[in-house]
């Protein structure tokens, strides 16, 4: 908002500015958590959660410094290690699955998960904090390898 004063009036003037970044990340998780699984003779639900493990972080994309000017980097370039972290530590998950059986052995699943890391991606270099958040569904077969005893 700039003030200017003219007179015995003051004006008032906004600046609205908008932009949208696309950004592609690429990363690694090592999953460790526990659920609850409700097994009926046709389907099954479960729901899990847990921590994960980043092992490995790639991103390609657009970020923002306090005066809103935007930075393109890929990854192998030489500011992309001080703004971007290769390593976001550690998350949270949680996931949420039913399955339905066709056969023996084969099952058609749908799932839904959601996935956030605990510190942001950006570096401390850029006022704007950039993160990033997984949400997703899944829709595919599931078959069983090893039939377990009866009534398991």
């Amino acid at each position: 908002v700039i003030g200017q004063s003219m007179g015995s009036k003051t004006i008032t003037t906004t600046k609205e500015y908008s932009n949208t970044a696309y950004n592609h990340y690429r990363f690694v998780h090592l999953p460790i958590g526990i659920g609850y699984r409700q097994t009926t003779k046709k389907s099954r639900r479960e729901l899990s959660g847990g921590i994960d493990f980043n092992l490995l972080f790639r991103a390609e994309g657009t970020i923002y410094n306090s005066d809103l000017i935007p930075t393109v980097l890929t990854y192998g370039a030489t500011t992309y290690s001080n703004t971007f972290r290769r390593n976001t530590g550690m998350g949270l998950w949680a996931s949420y699955a039913c399955d339905w059986r066709l056969t023996d052995r084969l099952r058609w699943q749908l799932s839904a998960h959601a996935q956030t890391p605990l510190r942001p991606v950006s570096g401390p270099d850029y006022e704007l904090v950039q993160r990033y958040f997984n949400v997703g569904a899944q829709v595919g077969l599931v078959y069983q390898v090893i039939k377990g005893k009866k009534g398991k």
